[in-house]
C-alpha cells in the first residue's frame, strides 16, 4: 500500500511540474535569453501548500524573476486548481534555488586562482 502511495505522489508531482511549466509559458515570465528550470516540486502530506523550487539562468536576473514569481503565486494556485482535482485549492509557493549562483561563484574563484 505504501509503495502505491509513493508512486501516486510521484505521478502527481510530475503533473504539477508540467502544469507549472505551462503556467510559466502562458504568463510569459522568462524574457528571451533567460532559462527557468523547475528543479523540484514538494507536495504536502497534509494540507495544500505546494512548494516549487525554481532555478534561473543567467543568475543576474534572479531577483527580478523572484519578485515576479512571488506576485503570481495566487494566479498559479488558480491555474493549478482549475486543472487538478483537489479537495481544496492549492497554495503555491515559489522558492528560488540559489545553487546555480554558488556554482558560478566557485567557477569564478577557480578561474581567478589559475
Amino acid at each position: 500500500m505504501e509503495v502505491a502511495k509513493v508512486y501516486k505522489r510521484g505521478r502527481y508531482a510530475s503533473r504539477v511540474r508540467e502544469l507549472v511549466a505551462d503556467f510559466f509559458l502562458e504568463e510569459g515570465i522568462a524574457a528571451p535569453g533567460v532559462l527557468l528550470s523547475i528543479k523540484h516540486v514538494e507536495l504536502p502530506k497534509r494540507g495544500v501548500v505546494i512548494k516549487v523550487m525554481v532555478s534561473v539562468f543567467p543568475t543576474k536576473v534572479t531577483e527580478e524573476i523572484e519578485k515576479t514569481l512571488h506576485s503570481l503565486e495566487n494566479k498559479a494556485a488558480l491555474f493549478l486548481g482549475d486543472r487538478i482535482v483537489m479537495r481544496r485549492r492549492p497554495i503555491v509557493r515559489f522558492i528560488m534555488d540559489h545553487g546555480e549562483e554558488h556554482r558560478e561563484r566557485i567557477n569564478e574563484l577557480l578561474r581567478s586562482d589559475s
